[in-house]
């Protein structure tokens, strides 16, 4: 066998994929995955262009960022959101970080694709729920202190 030959054996057998094979189910997963991941970022793009609000492309970035951390779970943050309202909760959550006068009422887009307060409101708080539950500092309940005597020692033991 030719040494052209052993090359390409070991470069085709190398590959993740080779044409004709059948892939596994958890090849196909991640690549659906990704696919879904790809045409949330691309609507998140029509909507940036839809919207009449200027963002900074330091906002665009944390608002892909959150498209990336929640994309397999968009149902959870709304199980009846379509992903157009959640990217838009996305969007008018960065802009209402600097400017908290910012009334979703006043933009044609909202009431275009049916986004509300009272949605606007669930999905933050879902977000920040998954964030403290995922922070490496959480609030947990002890038993271990009496806490009568660090309230009266000023909080020393």
């Amino acid at each position: 066998m030719g040494e052209d030959r052993l090359n390409y054996l070991l470069k085709k057998y190398n590959a993740s994929y080779v044409k004709g094979e059948k892939r596994l189910s958890e090849t196909n997963k991640q690549l659906k995955r990704k696919q879904r991941r790809l045409e949330k970022h691309n609507l998140c793009e029509e909507l940036l262009l839809e919207i009449n609000l200027h963002f900074a492309p330091y906002q665009k970035d944390f608002i892909h960022y959150l498209i990336d951390v929640f994309a397999d779970e968009f149902k959870k943050l709304h199980g009846r959101a379509s992903n157009e309202v959640i990217i838009l909760v996305f969007m008018f959550y960065t802009k209402k970080i600097e400017d908290p006068r910012l009334n979703l009422n006043n933009y044609s887009i909202s009431r275009k694709y049916g986004l509300t307060d009272s949605i606007f409101k669930l999905i933050v708080c879902r977000i920040c729920d998954y964030y403290i539950k995922n922070s490496s500092l959480v609030y947990h309940e002890t038993t271990r202190y009496d806490h009568e005597i660090l309230s009266k020692n000023g909080g020393r033991i």
